[in-house]
């Protein structure tokens, strides 16, 4: 009785081990504005991607296009 209780829980180890989910190929990245006004956006980005995402967007603080860096979430 302990033996099939035993071999079958170790069964259960080993492939919940080999059957771990990958890492997803996209994150979800806050981009922060360089106006220094504290509004952010978040969006999505690739995981491959090597820079950090900048991209110029409305900022309704300031009512001007700034510079969004992507920053900590």
């Amino acid at each position: 009785m302990f033996f099939s209780f035993f071999s079958f829980s170790l069964l259960y180890y080993f492939i919940s081990k080999m059957a771990a989910k990958a890492k997803a190929r996209t994150l979800i990245v806050r981009l922060v504005s360089s106006a220094g006004t504290g509004f952010f956006y978040t969006t999505t980005r690739r995981r491959a991607l090597g820079t950090k995402l900048q991209l110029m967007k409305h900022d309704p603080i300031v009512n001007q296009h700034v510079l969004f860096v992507e920053g900590k979430k």
